[in-house]
């Protein structure tokens, strides 16, 4: 049997949302079957990056479109042209249209538009886009319903690949806690942590604002930030300006995040705007107590351990914070998370036979 060849479009591989989804999928397929290629257009972590080259894919890295849009199309399509793709699967949302369009010329049968993010307020620019993008698609793809809407504007068609995970892996210990409470030097500190590209959409200086009015409170606190990103430099600033860095630990990209919500208390999201973030589902699943902004999804409040907080005022997630402290108790909710449909191994079958299903239909 032939094997299925096929290319993933990003906007950049620094270890995102987008990026874990897609390793998780192909951790658990059998890539015996495919020959897998990625495009990635914005920063990449060369920690990323070796994730995917480990897993199998030849990565290709394109011109920046904000840098050249001519190179980058032109880029894209001699790739597409040479490589002569089975199947095109694009991953960044409004600016999918482009790859959709090139596949389209080069004879791309399978043409894949999936939406990872909910856009509440998008400007004209990136709906022309998105109504573009249907020119060129032959199947849609969404993380949850509200990323549905946001690229597709209702649910017609469109297939809901869910973020799915590795139950176990996530799945609390007290052991794994206690281990690395040690390797960070944490003692009984309550340890928030957020994890996610350091970009203004995760909105990371609002908790160094939590973190500044907290401390008032209560000093014996710590926040866990988890990520690589353009803001880097500016928050780390902030939190010297706010004499917090004492408080407030950046640690980079990191393999073993599924430690480090063992070893958390609270996992924080003030995010402004997501799809259906796969942060949530992870925390949830190691039964941590999950603070996001009122701009997620309601999708992902699978557990009564989720709370939605508006990002208008700081003490109020303050005031959430300290209650939270007082009222503690970690529980098991793999089993709710499963049925939910986020087991990877059971996902990731049915994103297989997905894939020939449609392979089957363009012969």
């Amino acid at each position: 049997m032939n094997k299925i060849k096929i290319v993933h479009f990003v906007n950049g591989m620094n270890n995102g949302g987008v990026e874990a989804v897609i390793l998780n999928y192909f951790s658990n397929i059998d890539r015996s079957n495919y020959d897998l290629h990625i495009v990635t257009q914005g920063d990449n972590d060369d920690k990323c990056v070796r994730k995917f080259k480990n897993l199998g894919f030849k990565v290709h890295v394109v011109t920046r479109k904000k840098e050249s849009l001519i190179k980058n199309l032109r880029e894209i399509y001699k790739i597409l042209k040479e490589e002569k793709f089975d199947i095109l699967h694009t991953h960044m949302t409004v600016t999918n249209v482009f790859p959709l369009m090139l596949g389209w010329l080069a004879g791309v049968k399978v043409r894949i538009n999936h939406s990872h993010l909910a856009i509440k307020d998008m400007g004209i620019m990136d709906k022309i886009y998105c109504k573009l993008s249907l020119l060129f698609t032959t199947h849609k793809f969404a993380c949850g319903r509200e990323a549905a809407k946001t690229l597709f504007k209702n649910m017609e068609d469109v297939i809901i690949l869910k973020n799915a995970i590795d139950l176990e892996k996530f799945q609390y210990n007290d052991e794994i806690r206690k281990e690395m409470r040690r390797e960070l030097n944490i003692n009984n500190e309550l340890v928030l942590c957020n994890i996610g590209r350091l970009t203004a959409q995760k909105n990371q200086m609002f908790l160094i604002e939590i973190m500044n009015q907290l401390v008032k409170h209560d000093q014996n606190v710590k926040l866990l930030i988890i990520g690589f990103g353009e803001l880097e430099q500016q928050l780390k600033q902030k939190v010297a300006e706010y004499n917090l860095a004492d408080k407030i630990s950046f640690l980079g990209t990191r393999d073993d995040i599924e430690k480090i919500y063992q070893c958390s208390d609270i996992f924080v999201l003030p995010s402004l705007k997501e799809g259906l973030p796969l942060v949530c589902i992870e925390s949830q699943t190691s039964g941590l107590k999950t603070i996001v902004s009122d701009n997620v999804t309601d999708e992902v409040e699978i557990t009564p351990i989720i709370k939605y907080l508006p990002i208008t005022d700081t003490e109020i997630w303050v005031k959430e914070i300290l209650d939270l402290k007082e009222d503690y108790e970690r529980k098991d909710y793999k089993e709710e998370i499963r049925k939910n449909g986020y087991d990877i191994k059971l996902e990731a079958k049915r994103l297989d036979d997905l894939y020939r299903k449609m392979l089957e239909e363009k012969k």
